[in-house]
């Protein structure tokens, strides 16, 4: 059987459709660039929401927003941008509130102690990240002893030769902020993880492990309450015995 040779055939409505698609697209093409282009979109009004620590204007240069950029640029230009945002910032949610206002909603890191470093105290959070460098202790926090480092970078968790004894002084900085303690205690020392050592101006408290220390801070917190000024030694290795204030030689 012979083969039939079919050639196509642009008929009009064919060509008619084409044109239609064509225009489509170009009319697509002009609103884009009529949006991308308005004053209309320009960012007029940014509000930031949640800083105390961090600046506005900090926080609007880490997120890329000028006033004055259109919105549509802004959002094609920072939808996948990764940010490097200042170490003291946790999250960072940007609203658009359309034609021109943007709203940046924040979570702030907070210190919870000072880990001494080569004659500067390091600025560590909850979760071990570091904040900051600084040679002054700007709040009423506990400096941290018997922590090796490793290696640190701002805004990322602290290097440590021990993680183990790190991660268990971050437990102790969230018992003492639980129980209202981190104004009252100084410093704590881990160098011997079964005599952990905490002071407060006056006082020297020895713990013994770190086995029931929640409730050796409930002790604690009870004994500065009845007396802020109380010196000595406060002994609370063993809350099975009797709790007891000696003397220092």
């Amino acid at each position: 059987m012979a083969k039939v040779l079919r050639i196509g055939y642009e008929g009009p409505k064919r060509r008619h459709r084409a044109g239609k698609i064509l225009l489509c697209i170009l009319l697509v093409l002009l609103l884009a660039l009529l949006f991308l282009n308005s004053s209309f979109f320009a960012i007029s009004q940014v509000t930031v929401e949640g800083n105390q620590q961090v600046t506005k204007e900090t926080i609007m240069d880490n997120l890329n927003i000028v006033e004055g950029t259109n919105m549509f640029r802004y959002l094609l230009n920072n939808w996948k941008a990764d940010h490097t945002m200042d170490p003291k910032i946790d999250t960072a949610d940007v609203y658009l509130n359309w034609p021109n206002a943007i709203t940046v909603q924040v979570t702030e890191r907070t210190t919870v102690g000072y880990v001494p470093h080569m004659g500067t105290y390091l600025c560590v959070d909850k979760n071990g990240y570091v904040l900051d460098s600084t040679y002054y202790l700007e709040e009423e926090l506990p400096i941290v002893q018997g922590v090796r480092i490793e290696s640190y970078r701002l805004g990322e968790v602290l290097n440590t030769k021990d993680s183990d004894r790190y991660e268990l002084v971050l437990e102790i900085c969230a018992i003492l902020q639980k129980y209202s303690l981190t104004k009252q205690i100084v410093e704590i020392n881990v160098s011997n993880l079964d005599a952990i050592m905490l002071y407060t101006t006056n006082l020297d408290i020895s713990c013994g492990s770190f086995d029931n220390f929640d409730q050796k801070m409930v002790a604690v917190g009870k004994m500065l309450e009845n007396d802020e000024n109380i010196a000595g030694i406060l002994h609370v290795e063993d809350l099975t015995k009797q709790v007891y204030i000696e003397n220092k030689l």
